[in-house]
């Protein structure tokens, strides 16, 4: 909101700089309130740990009805251009070997459907049905224009699942390239057609599953809470 216009920026600055506490939700959001002369705490919003971990993938994929015999990577929000709805597709449509999944809904679904008829769009589903549908997968895409965090990323590493995601905002602190996933350009569908190529093998997909949970430790919603906690007994108020 603050980039809107000089007279939102104003505003937003005058916020940042007299609040008795910023939070933020990663280092790249507090670099922005940096930027408006207020200085935050990073703390995440949290994922439930016991909700989101890994589990076996050929028992989603019955559950779900997806087929067992195929790789499979993995989208899970809005179907926008800031999300980067299009460019998932786009790649996934170009792959074979891979089957795109997309979960969820938003103004790119009809354009899709019609684009890319190798894209398995899903739509919507329940939000207690997202554990499941992140275990069938064998990679999450994250291919977000601008993303302040970036919450998949987080839930699909929780859940024990390499990670390739656009090197933009809190994505970049959340994935590191060779460690948990591979970090792309954002809008580059070359780039994560050629990292989809690297993860055909099982060896390299099992390695960055191997690291991706303990990488998100900070953000489990009980170290979430605790943290939360903390700041507001430095305002005197108990929680």
């Amino acid at each position: 909101m603050a980039n809107r216009t000089p007279l939102h920026r104003a505003l937003a600055a005058v916020v940042a700089r007299t609040a008795d506490i910023v939070v933020t939700n990663s280092p790249a959001t507090a670099a922005r309130i940096a930027r408006l002369g207020g200085q935050a705490h990073v703390v995440s919003p949290g994922v439930d740990f016991e909700r989101f971990q890994p589990a076996d993938r050929d028992a989603a994929r019955r559950r779900l009805g997806l087929p067992l015999d195929v790789r499979m990577a993995m989208y899970v929000g809005g179907l926008s251009l800031r999300k980067g709805a299009d460019v998932f597709a786009s790649a996934l449509n170009r792959t074979p070997g891979w089957l795109g999944v997309l979960v969820g809904e938003g103004e790119l679904g009809t354009m899709i459907g019609q684009r890319y008829p190798r894209v398995l769009a899903v739509g919507a589903v329940e939000p207690d049905a997202v554990p499941a549908w992140l275990n069938a997968a064998d990679v999450v895409v994250v291919p977000s224009r601008d993303e302040p965090l970036g919450l998949v990323a987080v839930e699909a590493l929780a859940s024990g699942l390499p990670v390739i995601a656009s090197a933009v905002g809190g994505l970049a602190d959340l994935v590191a390239g060779g460690v948990n996933g591979i970090l792309v350009p954002p809008g580059d569908e070359h780039a994560i057609v050629a990292a989809l190529r690297k993860l055909e093998s099982e060896t390299l997909r099992a390695q960055l599953a191997g690291a991706a949970r303990a990488s998100v430790a900070s953000h489990d919603i009980r170290v979430a809470s605790e943290a939360m906690a903390d700041l507001w007994l430095t305002l005197g108020v108990r929680t």
